[in-house]
């Protein structure tokens, strides 16, 4: 069966693996014309010959390779994708997938665990940043999960604003035709307020924690700093909110990605540096440390508060019962498997690149904050 973004018990169950486990990620391609075939399966298709061919590589028989195809048919041809990327894990006894909203490269792994990381780092670290566009015509509320353009996901125009909000915004559009500025801007007081109101009801839904970034992108004939600030603050929006001025004709949706995804990396950058800066303090809540070995027994007695890693660094292996760690090819990825440990204790992971770290906030591929002995608190 195919879910949507996994939970830690979804993930401890991936750890099980089990020799000859498939791995495929997949991003999922724009929609196609009805009448050709489908895109995304076709692409899982190719992604299984790919993992055929490993397996023979490894000395498979026929009997191995043919088992995972069959769990692959089964659990990829009922599925529909709508998502960014595709994840499947794959045996000869099981198969289970992900469709998430976060956009994943390509990637194919056939060893004797899971490849978790990608996986791991779409849950940890998720961090969603809409954008929100005003013109004296229409509202848009975006989002750009991937590195595609950004999506529309509601909006309104500025008539239907107006049919909507009664007899006395009637009268104010009439009024913008027979009179100057007064009226107008009246008018346009009213249907910025009105797509704050809505933009903010379809964000209670789609964040009600209200810990998402909101990006306005107010069109300049809109955006008088002076009176567009106070209807912003009026609104009461309820989470994070930033301004970028500038001319509505240049909000096209790849430019409005762009400048979600700037704020986002801007966002996490700082959100995780803040934290890091917290773990190496000298009154934190646990001491910070950045030996893996003893992050990895720590991690495995659930007394790992929170975890943080470089996906960029290559661990697939082991860490052995002294807490050494042994390289194996076609073994786990042992950074991803120590933050799971962490996550299913009730502790916090991440799993960052380089360029989500301010420098020198980490000096190597792990820092941890592990929690005191009982007996020293």
């Amino acid at each position: 069966m195919i879910t949507g973004r996994p939970g830690t018990d979804d993930l401890l169950g991936l750890t099980q693996g089990g020799r000859d486990s498939v791995t495929i990620y997949l991003p999922i391609p724009p929609p196609e014309p009805f009448w050709r075939p489908d895109p995304v399966k076709a692409a899982l298709q190719d992604a299984m010959t790919v993992a055929v061919n490993r397996l023979v590589g490894r000395g498979r028989g026929h009997d191995i390779h043919t088992a995972i195809r069959r769990q692959f048919d089964e659990i990829v041809g009922p599925a529909r994708f709508e998502g960014q990327s595709v994840a499947l894990f794959l045996t000869t006894e099981s198969a289970t997938g992900f469709v998430l909203p976060d956009r994943i490269e390509f990637a194919v792994r056939v060893g004797d665990h899971f490849d978790l990381g990608p996986l791991l780092r779409a849950v940890t670290m998720a961090r969603h940043v809409y954008g929100l566009t005003i013109t004296e015509h229409d509202w848009g509320l975006w989002e750009a999960p991937g590195a595609e353009p950004a999506q529309l996901l509601a909006g309104s125009t500025r008539e239907a604003a107006a049919s909507a909000s009664g007899l006395r915004a009637a009268a104010f559009e009439v009024y913008r035709w027979i009179m100057s500025s007064p009226a107008y801007f009246l008018r346009r007081g009213l249907f910025v307020s009105r797509a704050l109101t809505q933009a903010q009801h379809r964000l209670a839904g789609l964040d009600p924690d209200g810990t998402s970034l909101l990006v306005l992108f107010p069109d300049d004939a809109v955006a008088d700093r002076g009176s567009f600030g106070g209807v912003v603050e009026n609104a009461r929006l309820g989470r994070p909110v930033e301004v970028v001025y500038g001319d509505a004709d240049t909000l096209t949706p790849g430019r409005i990605g762009r400048e979600l995804r700037r704020h986002r990396g801007r966002l996490v950058q700082q959100e995780l540096s803040d934290r890091i800066t917290r773990l190496r303090a000298e009154n934190a809540a646990g001491h910070p440390s950045t030996s893996l070995p003893e992050i990895a027994m720590a991690a495995a007695a659930g007394r790992v508060r929170t975890f943080v890693y470089d996906t960029d660094a290559d661990h697939y292996g082991a860490i052995d019962s002294d807490g050494r760690f042994v390289p194996d090819q076609w073994g786990y990825d042992a950074l991803a498997r120590i933050a799971i440990d962490v996550l299913a204790a009730g502790g916090e992971a991440h799993a960052v690149t380089a360029e989500e770290l301010r420098a020198g906030t980490m000096t190597g591929p792990v820092l941890a904050e592990i929690a005191y002995p009982a007996s020293l608190r």
